[in-house]
């Protein structure tokens, strides 16, 4: 299921300015079983400001990945509010690309 998840990953458009991409939830527990979802959360820079959207942007994504897709400044806001899919992503994620620390630092400027 993993391998699912770094294709799709891999197959997001560059324009987006992927900053990161985790496995969260009962995939990257360990704990999931045949009939599962792969929680995929992206954190890119150019997404719509409409969530909805945003699914139109990251693609046509295979059964069964589920996307969720972030700005990285909603990232540290979803961080500090304890949101529990960034709890999870950050406790237990698997991460494709980029990760907690490259995401926790705030710009500077």
């Amino acid at each position: 299921m993993i391998a699912r998840a770094q294709r799709f990953a891999h197959a997001l458009n560059p324009a987006l300015g992927v900053r990161a991409v985790v496995v969260f939830g009962s995939v990257a527990r360990g704990d999931f079983s045949d009939h599962s979802d792969v929680d995929v959360l992206v954190v890119a820079e150019h997404l719509p400001q409409r969530p909805l959207d945003r699914f139109a942007v990251l693609g046509e994504a295979p059964d069964p990945i589920q996307p969720v897709a972030w700005t990285p400044q909603e990232w540290l806001g979803e961080v500090e509010r304890g949101n529990p899919v960034a709890a999870e992503a950050r406790e237990h994620g698997v991460w494709l690309l980029g990760g907690p620390g490259v995401l926790d630092a705030r710009p500077t400027g």
